[in-house]
């Protein structure tokens, strides 16, 4: 997985290793550091690549990539962490 990181966004693009069909991917995150607790989030997309917005700066989040397609989901592919930039640092 490959992303293009800003302050409150981050847009990522991954290759399908699947020979099927894959009707939609779902991109799951949770923030893994920070102050405050946070929802888990996610973002389904029909291509290799999606956008997330609406993040913190200076908070680390992970995310989980799965496939879909006529026979189910899959199990998630590998954990992806990034801490989102800031252009000064927060304080708690």
């Amino acid at each position: 997985m490959q992303s293009a990181v800003q302050s409150t966004q981050i847009t990522l693009t991954w290759r399908s290793s699947s020979t099927d069909y894959v009707s939609t991917y779902t991109v799951s995150y949770t923030r893994v550091s920070g102050c405050t607790a946070a929802p888990p989030g996610s973002v389904t997309s029909t291509t290799t690549t999606t956008t997330i917005t609406g993040l913190q700066e200076n908070i680390g989040y992970r995310f989980r990539l799965t496939a879909t397609n006529s026979a189910g989901t899959s199990t998630p592919e590998a954990v992806y962490e990034y801490t989102m930039p800031s252009a000064c640092k927060n304080e708690c």
